[in-house]
This record gives structure tokens, C-alpha cells and sequence, in this order.
């Protein structure tokens, strides 16, 4: 596209192209530079005349060695170049810098020390810590929590539950006395006795909770791992010892699960009180620190630049950027997010409509797929794709780019079979080139059945032999169509990558032991230092 364009007369430095990642941008640099030096070669200029060709190979001089070059950049990239081009408008008196990852580290590191140091971040910490000592919290109301604009002040409203001051560990305490105070130990009595006839071996339990009282013990007696009443606990044998023990066992079921509830929202309410605290504390500290040595990190570049994008001199700014850029290039949108897009949008709204100083063609190129999303842990948001085709509907032509330069047709067909029932636009892929390749799934036996149980505490010696049968069974199988393919000689071992979903390191090691014995080595994923990999420091640089 962007060779197209610079054949077509557009000017290098007003086509801007937004990558995912520096080393993306990287490569497309060296690539438009190498396009360039062979541009005789290109496709585009198949069938043109000799002056269309000299002219196009004048165009390495022009755009290469004369600094002509198209801005290819990252979201953060651009965000940078526009704060410091504007850098007065936005309310600096000065160009800001990048905060590195090392400073960055630093900083922090001097935050936590200086930080925890203060009596108030040590309390902090403790009724935190008390949620790390074994305790239940659910899962189910984080998300709800993480929502609320003001937590501190309505998670105790949100969650139904009393706000108090002080120790959290003598408050759960107090909760708990008082609820022992009130439960009725005397119809779990009547239970023991049901239980002790039929001599069931819940008795223990039962026993043990009359006991000893507390919360813990009743748990252990009366519901499941995950704190639910039992489906099988009482049986025909109960009931004909004493008709309505069912329903008294599902009363103090009833009222047990009631306290945990209230209890497990307590703890939640004011652990995330103290985590927002403490959290406000560092970022505010980090805010100021930033502030004193003029950085900005990759945060501030995209709201900054939102910002201004927005304020009240936002039509100068956009009419100057407007006037700077003719083409543009997002590439990897499915990686991208509405906030990133609103920066473009405000852009594109002066570049297709606004009153911009350049009559010259303008065109917004967008590069992307689904089913490649893979970075929403880092905000990507791929429903933002199918938004900006739905934004441009009236003047956008979609181009499926369905031929592959990569793989095999047979890896291809399996990918279309996975991904044409989960997305209603589909299309099928062509291998470019025919190449060998091999999809193959191998029945794996079911893992052994276990005892049925409420609770499994531990594993007998006949079921860990079967699960050990089983994974050298796996290991068996991989190896062996490894061996397989390397025999008839269609591959190396450097062609084989093994992933797994979860890391087993028993499996692994049979693995690696049945191909050491073949005489193949093979490189664990441990045994690479990822800190060391330019991709992985380029996704922590995002």
C-alpha cells in the first residue's frame, strides 16, 4: 500500500502508518526501503513503460536519501511526536520525556521503600495480608466493585454490609463469636445422634464441630468444598431413623451459608478499601515524581493526547496535523482500543470533513482480524474494528486478503473448519504455495476415574499409578509421531515446537527423555530467558 501511494505521487513524510509494536515498525521501514532499492522488480510496475520505471526508481533518492520518508510509527510514537509538536497547547513549558521501564523501576522501587515506611501504609497492608491466610473471598463481587466510580465510599453501601474502623482480623473475629452464640447446636446434636445410629462416618465431623466449636468446623461438617449445601448427604437410612433431620440439616445449612456470605463480603469491602488506599497513595506519589523530572509515561501519551484532541484549542491542533498528513495506515487494528481510536477519529473528522488546508486525496487504510485479537489483557478491544467499518460504511471498500504465504492447505482448512462457525464473515484461505504439512489429533485416553467425593483430600496409591500409565502413555504417542515424521525425513528436530496448555513437568520430562535416548535434544521454554527476547521487551515497552 504504501509503495502504491509513493508511485501514485504522495509525498513519503504525509503517509503515516500506525504499528502494534517498534519492532513492527522497524520492519516495515526496512522493508519500504528495500521495496524501494529493487522497485524494478515491483508487481506495480509490471507492464509500465521505461520513463513510469525511471521515475519510480528515482523515488529511493527522494524518499530514502533525502529524508523523505513515511512517519511509521507506534500509537505511542505518534502521541509523542504530537505532544511535543503542540507541546505549549497541551500545558508543557517544556518537551517531555519518555519514562524508561529502568527509571521507571527505580521510581517505584523508591515509592514502596519510602511508602511502606509510613505507619498508616503499615496497617494498610496488614488488613490485606489477612485476606492471604486462607480466607474466602468472592470472586463473583470484584468485578462489581471494580466498576464503581467511587469505591471507597460505596462498596460497603454496595455490597449491603456495615462499614466499621479498625482491625479486621478482631472484627471477623467478633462476627464470628457472635454467630456461634446463635446458631442452634443443639438440632446439630440432634443430627450426631441420627448419624451415630446409622453408623455414618459424617459423625466424625459432625462430632468434631460440637466440639469444637467454630465457623471452620461447622464448614468442614455441613456443605461442600465450595461452600454449598451437599446434594448427598442425607440418604433413606437418615430419614428412617428420623423424618425431618433432612429439613433440619437444610436450616443450619441455610443459616451457615447466610454468615459466610455476609462475613466473605465484609472482608471483601474492606480489603478493597484499603487496596484503593494504598493504591491512591503510590499513584499519587508516582504522579508527583513524574512531574519533577518532566516524563511522561505511555499512560500519559494517549490520554494527553486525547485530551487535547478535545479541548478548547483542539481545531488548531487538528487543522496543523490536517495539513501534515494526506494518507493513513493503522496496521494489527485488532490489537488496538476505542481510546486510541478517538485520538484518529478526531483527526479523520477534520481529514474527510473538516475545513483542512490540503485539497490533496486522502484515504484512511486499515489492516486487521478477529480472530487474531489476542492483547485484550493490554486493552485491546476488537469489537473497535468492525466499529470503524461501520463508521465508514458509505465510503469504505473491503478487501479480504485471503491467499497465505505461510502455512499449508491443510493447516489452513483446519483453521477455516475452527473459526467459519464463530464468525458470520469468514473467509476461506488459500495456501500461495504448495508446502507439506500435517494436522493430526491423537486420542489421548480419558483419565482415570476417581472416587466420587464432596472432597477429595488426597489421591489413593492405585490412582496415582493410573494418571502416571496415562502421561507415559502422551508421552509415547507425541515422541513417536515426532520420530515418525523425522524418519521419512520431511523435517529437523528444529522444525518441532511442543506447547502445552498448562506446564506438567513429569509429562515433559518423559518427553524429554524418550528423545535424549533417540539421541535429539530439546530446549525447554525454562530454559529461555524471556527478559532477553527483543518481542517480549517490546511488549513490555507497550
Amino acid at each position: 500500500r504504501v509503495i502504491g501511494l509513493l508511485l501514485s505521487g504522495a509525498p513519503g513524510r504525509k503517509i503515516l502508518c500506525i504499528s502494534f509494536t517498534e519492532a513492527a515498525a522497524g520492519e516495515m521501514k526496512e522493508r519500504i526501503k528495500q521495496a524501494l532499492l529493487e522497485i524494478e522488480k515491483h508487481p506495480l510496475l509490471a507492464g509500465k513503460s521505461p520513463a513510469e520505471i525511471a521515475k519510480a526508481k528515482a523515488l529511493y533518492k527522494e524518499v530514502v536519501l533525502e529524508n523523505n520518508m513515511p512517519r511509521i510509527l507506534t500509537f505511542h510514537g505518534f502521541c509523542m511526536e504530537v505532544i511535543r509538536a503542540f507541546s505549549y497547547e497541551v500545558g508543557f513549558l517544556y518537551r517531555p520525556q519518555i519514562l524508561t521501564s529502568g527509571r521507571q523501576s527505580i521510581i517505584k522501587r523508591e515509592i514502596y521503600k519510602n511508602l511502606f515506611l509510613k505507619e498508616s501504609t503499615k496497617i494498610l497492608l496488614k488488613q490485606i495480608k489477612y485476606a492471604f491466610t486462607g480466607f474466602t473471598i468472592e470472586t463473583k463481587i470484584l468485578p462489581q466493585i471494580l466498576k464503581l466510580d467511587s469505591v471507597e465510599a460505596s462498596i460497603w453501601e454496595r455490597l449491603e454490609v456495615e462499614p466499621f474502623e479498625g482491625d479486621l482480623r478482631k472484627k471477623i473475629k467478633q462476627m464470628e463469636d457472635d454467630f456461634l452464640n446463635g446458631f442452634d447446636f443443639s438440632s446439630l446434636a440432634i443430627m450426631l445422634e441420627v448419624f451415630e445410629k446409622t453408623e455414618d462416618k459424617k459423625s466424625y465431623i459432625i462430632k468434631k464441630a460440637l466440639n469444637e466449636k467454630s465457623v471452620f468446623n461447622l464448614t468442614e461438617a455441613l456443605l461442600t468444598g465450595d461452600l454449598k449445601q451437599s446434594k448427598r448427604f442425607i440418604f433413606k437410612k437418615h430419614t428412617e431413623v428420623l423424618t425431618n433431620v433432612e429439613a433440619i440439616y437444610i436450616e443450619l445449612c441455610k443459616s451457615l451459608i447466610s454468615f459466610l456470605e455476609i462475613r466473605n463480603k465484609t472482608v471483601t469491602a474492606k480489603i478493597t478499601e484499603s487496596v484503593m488506599k494504598l493504591t491512591s497513595e503510590i499513584l499519587e506519589e508516582y504522579e508527583k515524581r513524574k512531574k519533577s523530572i518532566g516524563c511522561l509515561d505511555f499512560d500519559d501519551l494517549i490520554n494527553i493526547t486525547k485530551t487535547a484532541m478535545t479541548a478548547e484549542n483542539r481545531d488548531f491542533i487538528r487543522f496543523k496535523i490536517d495539513g501534515g498528513l494526506e494518507h493513513i495506515l493503522v496496521d494489527e487494528a485488532q490489537d488496538t482500543n476505542f481510546t486510541q481510536w478517538n485520538i484518529l477519529f478526531s483527526i479523520l473528522e477534520e481529514f474527510f470533513g473538516g475545513k483542512g488546508r490540503s485539497e490533496a486525496p486522502k484515504s484512511l487504510f486499515v489492516v486487521g482480524d478477529e480472530k487474531q485479537s489476542i492483547f485484550s489483557f493490554q486493552g485491546a478491544e476488537p469489537e473497535v474494528f468492525n466499529f470503524v467499518k461501520e463508521k465508514y460504511k458509505e465510503n469504505l471498500e473491503v478487501c479480504f486478503l485471503n491467499d497465505s504465504y505461510r502455512s499449508s492447505q491443510v493447516i489452513l482448512d483446519l483453521v477455516d473448519s475452527i473459526f467459519t462457525p464463530l464468525f458470520p464473515n469468514h473467509q476461506n484461505h488459500t495456501a500461495k504455495f504448495e508446502s507439506y504439512g500435517i494436522v493430526e489429533v491423537l486420542e489421548i485416553p480419558p483419565k482415570p476415574q476417581t472416587l466420587k467425593q464432596e472432597r477429595e483430600t488426597w489421591k489413593m496409591p492405585w490412582e496415582e499409578k493410573q494418571e502416571e500409565a496415562l502421561k507415559d502413555l502422551q508421552a509415547k504417542q507425541i515422541t513417536g509421531k515426532i520420530l515418525e515424521i523425522l524418519e521419512s525425513k520431511r523435517a529437523i528436530p528444529s522444525d518441532f515446537l511442543l506447547l502445552a496448555k498448562s506446564r506438567d513437568a513429569e509429562l515433559f520430562y518423559k518427553i524429554k527423555l524418550i528423545l535424549r535416548q533417540n539421541k535429539i535434544g530439546l530446549s525447554f521454554g525454562d530454559d529461555v530467558v524471556l527478559s532477553e527476547s527483543f518481542i517480549i521487551n517490546d511488549f513490555l515497552a507497550i
